[in-house]
């Protein structure tokens, strides 16, 4: 017996599904805006076409709260916070968590 019943997919399943680059780019539009640090959301296919503008925009949005984002077309976009590498569910974490309760001062 088959099941089906619909789901819906939360912003880290679609990412395994969507893939990085492109999409990953578009994912972190949306949630960048989300959190007061992206003024607009880019959709997949204008990051397609101006990949440019939009890698180097998300880049510049990720860096306002201290992550290096290193955008790839095709391939999954690198994330990195106080010197280390970290997934792209971490930096999410990290974002949503400085943006609730304010930067932490070392």
């Amino acid at each position: 017996m088959k099941n089906f019943e619909k789901m819906e997919l939360d912003m880290v399943q679609l990412d395994t599904i969507n893939g990085g680059g492109i999409g990953q780019v578009a994912n972190d539009s949306k949630l960048l805006h989300d959190l007061g640090l992206n003024d607009e959301i880019l959709g997949d296919m204008y990051v397609t076409t101006h990949w440019d503008y939009c890698s180097s925009k998300i880049d510049e949005a990720w860096a306002k709260i201290g992550i290096t984002c290193v955008s790839h077309y095709i391939y999954d976009n690198e994330y990195f916070y106080q010197g280390r590498s970290i997934t792209w569910e971490d930096a999410m974490k990290i974002a949503k968590d400085l943006m609730i309760k304010g930067p932490r001062i070392a």
